[in-house]
């Protein structure tokens, strides 16, 4: 009997922890709309890249920096408040890799912070493989002020080319790679849905918890009243039991 109530017990227990759980659940995405993810966005640069004409492998490097290298900056752009931006590179469907070494600058305090983006789109023999064509970073805590996005991208064309391709490439510049066309864009405040859930799964963690630990419990229970279950005596053809009694 005790071993009855301790049981209906521990599963009143769980289900109010996971009832807690739940409303917790709902209070903090109700929460995190209102505060962070339904917060309207704004869009600080959104524009073509000039990629340069040649690629990355066959950029010359000299005393000053990189020749013909398409080194450009946005235009200027305020933050009023703490808020976090999300630069996207987006680039089209030819093969290759495209990528975009970005620093942030505040213009005031000549702060920098260095980014890189890359994107990669690999073709196998009658077929495509997954291409990414986008990527993304998350620059968070950005401090009120007046900033510019330095830009400095570069190419690289995967082809894979035969021996007679190679050869034609090889007899004029005609043939040459042209560059890839790829945009950036910068938003301001939108948020990765990461942290929200990171929060979910720690709201979550204690009722998991326990929901593994009853589990546990009632298996043990049940592995330990089979084994202490009283075994019936076994009566043979002949009617006597274990004890060599006959049975009436």
């Amino acid at each position: 009997m005790l071993d009855i109530t301790a049981a209906s017990a521990a599963a009143s227990e769980l289900k109010r922890a996971w009832a807690v759980t739940g409303a917790l659940l709902v209070l903090l995405v109700t929460v995190a709309w209102f505060v962070e993810l339904g917060r309207e966005t704004r869009v600080l640069v959104d524009g073509p890249l000039a990629l340069p004409s040649m690629p990355a492998s066959q950029v010359r490097l000299s005393e000053g920096g990189l020749i013909d290298n398409a080194v450009m900056l946005t235009p200027a752009f305020s933050i009023e408040a703490p808020t976090t931006l999300t630069m996207t590179l987006r680039r089209d469907a030819s093969e290759g890799w495209v990528g975009v070494d970005l620093a942030l600058i505040e213009e005031t305090t000549g702060e920098i912070r260095q980014l890189g983006l890359g994107t990669e789109v690999r073709r196998t023999v009658g077929a495509d493989l997954e291409a990414q064509r986008e990527s993304s970073v998350l620059v968070d805590r950005v401090a009120p002020g007046r900033y510019v996005v330095r830009v400095a991208p570069g190419w690289e064309p995967l082809a894979r080319l035969t021996t007679a391709e190679a050869s034609d490439q090889d007899r004029g510049p005609s043939l040459a790679p042209s560059p890839p066309a790829a945009s950036l864009r910068i938003v301001e405040g939108r948020r990765s849905h990461w942290s929200l859930a990171f929060a979910a799964l720690m709201l979550l963690l204690p009722a998991l918890v326990m929901s593994i630990r009853s589990a546990l419990s009632k298996r043990a229970a049940s592995a330990a009243t089979k084994t202490s279950a009283p075994t019936a005596p076994q009566t043979d053809q002949s009617g006597e039991t274990g004890d060599g009694t006959l049975d009436s």
